[in-house]
């Protein structure tokens, strides 16, 4: 705890000059949070942006949130956009329903990638959601979306959860297991009878093994790109 205590110390200090601007009733400001992690009690810092502004309720006044970022503490990312936006809002130019660009935004499934060099952290849900498009595809020639299996992971994938341990002795973490059991729900499955989903996954595991550390590369790159990039349209 002291030193998740030092570090928010740290990044605080860093943007202290970063103060907030308030034109035209709107508001930018930039705040350090904390989340902790349910599922692996990780702590990870970041930065929050948020463009709001002032309204009235009863004898009150309150901010009102129109718009949110987040960004991990190590980048430059908060103070290429803090700029972009003050800009916005001191020329005037900042209207409620204009288009940020929400992917400048970081999820905290991110920074966590981020923070330990690895997709496989917090809820398996986590990884199915940001591997299921790119898997299919690699798998089926298109994405989930386009097969009609968008809605596959909210469906199915708790059911995976029964067979973690099982999968676990054969050398498969829940993450590539449970990702492999939604392909279950497909032709691939073929004559194989549906509740021997627990072996298929077993067995079919090396065949898909390529499949998997592909994707897990091209996903993982593309988050640690996202550390380099640097913000310059937000619109």
């Amino acid at each position: 705890m002291a030193n998740i205590e030092m570090l928010l110390e740290d990044a605080q200090c860093k943007i202290s000059e970063l103060v907030p601007v308030t034109q035209s009733d709107y508001t930018v400001k930039v705040m350090v949070h904390d989340h902790t992690f349910l599922y692996s009690n990780a702590v990870i810092l970041h930065y929050h942006v948020v463009i709001g502004k002032p309204i009235q309720y009863e004898a009150d006044t309150y901010f009102q949130c129109l718009e949110s970022f987040d960004f991990p503490v190590h980048t430059e990312h908060v103070f290429q956009f803090y700029e972009q936006i003050k800009q916005l809002l001191v020329n005037g130019q900042y209207k409620e329903d204009m288009e940020l660009n929400k992917n400048l935004s970081w999820s905290d499934y991110e920074m966590l990638v981020v923070y330990q060099k690895s997709l496989f952290v917090d809820s398996h849900y986590r990884y199915l959601d940001i591997m299921l498009e790119a898997f299919w595809k690699e798998v089926f020639g298109k994405t989930a979306s386009e097969l009609f299996c968008g809605g596959i992971v909210s469906a199915h994938g708790d059911k995976a959860r029964s067979y973690e341990r099982a999968w676990e002795k054969a050398g498969i973490n829940k993450y590539r297991g449970s990702l492999l059991f939604l392909l279950t729900y497909t032709k691939v499955m073929e004559d194989t009878p549906k509740h021997m989903s627990e072996e298929w996954v077993i067995n079919n595991y090396l065949k898909y093994l390529p499949a998997l550390e592909k994707v897990e590369t091209m996903v993982l790159e593309q988050i640690q790109q996202k550390l380099t990039t640097v913000i310059t349209q937000i619109t």
